[in-house]
């Protein structure tokens, strides 16, 4: 990488590129489980992403059941209210404002 007064060249480094090439798709796990054979500790980890994948799903199913029932509450205590409001405006002549 070069710096000109205004203006930054940046040249590729083509070992670094190789060598990026080389471990795409790669992955590094480390453990200190000594006594499992790497299969194993693989096999394990790709169950615990697809684990937590499920889970990540599960979450979004309860936090949209969880929206539907605020709002369902939400509508249930303003109709509420607004009987109350009403039978006081009727009974007593309060005027509520909002």
């Amino acid at each position: 990488m070069e710096i000109n007064g205004d203006s930054v060249t940046v040249k590729p480094d083509k070992k670094a590129r190789e060598w990026e090439d080389t471990i795409d798709d790669m992955l590094l796990l480390e453990t200190t489980d000594q006594a499992s054979p790497a299969e194993d500790i693989v096999k394990r980890y790709k169950e615990l992403a697809e684990i937590k994948r499920g889970w990540r799903a599960l979450k979004g199913t309860i936090y949209m059941r969880l929206l539907r029932i605020i709002g369902n509450i939400h509508i249930i205590l303003e109709n509420f209210f607004g009987s109350i409001q009403s039978r006081m405006t009727n009974k007593f002549g309060i005027i509520f404002s909002r």
